[in-house]
């Protein structure tokens, strides 16, 4: 493959395909929530797996347990400095192979915080419906999914995935 060519995978690689996933994320996140609240009522509840996990619709104003309820304002400014903080990141990457993991977590990440600030601006909640009965986990929702799993990831590939100095400069 020629140098073109290869400049041009690496820029769909890890740039054009990271920004469409995370708005594809987006999309199917915010298609889950209007599901919900047109499918269901406020505090409904239907089992999937009897007594240990169901779709329990709610309308959250703070985050997990319920913490910070009603401080919307909170996540109207901190909400976009992780997004903006996460784009400067992922502008700065190197389109290197290795780097890729942490671009596509990026992604997820993003998408996931775009997911939920879009309910707050819209309705100054969030729309939760996933819930594990079984240990009384906090309702969440899909875009709480992206959050958690990407930030798991990051953590465990800057633990032990990147050497130290790899990412000097770029963080």
């Amino acid at each position: 493959m020629d140098n073109n060519n290869s400049k041009s995978v690496s820029v769909i690689m890890g740039t054009v395909l990271p920004i469409v996933l995370c708005a594809v994320l987006v999309v199917l996140d915010q298609l889950s929530k209007i599901a919900i609240r047109s499918g269901m009522k406020l505090n409904d509840d239907i089992d999937l797996i009897k007594g240990v996990f169901s779709i329990h619709y709610i309308e959250n104003s703070g985050m997990a347990f319920s913490m910070m309820e009603g401080m919307t304002w909170f996540f109207y400014i901190v909400t976009p400095v992780i997004v903006f903080g996460c784009i400067y990141i992922f502008v700065r990457l190197p389109r290197k192979s290795r780097l890729m993991p942490l671009v596509w977590c990026i992604s997820v990440l993003v998408a996931g915080a775009v997911g939920n600030y879009i309910d707050r601006l819209l309705k100054k909640s969030v729309t939760d419906f996933l819930y594990f009965k079984l240990i009384n986990f906090p309702v969440f929702n899909v875009a709480d999914i992206y959050v958690v799993c990407s930030v798991i990831a990051l953590i465990l590939l800057l633990l032990f995935f990147y050497k130290e100095g790899e990412l000097d400069g770029v963080i």
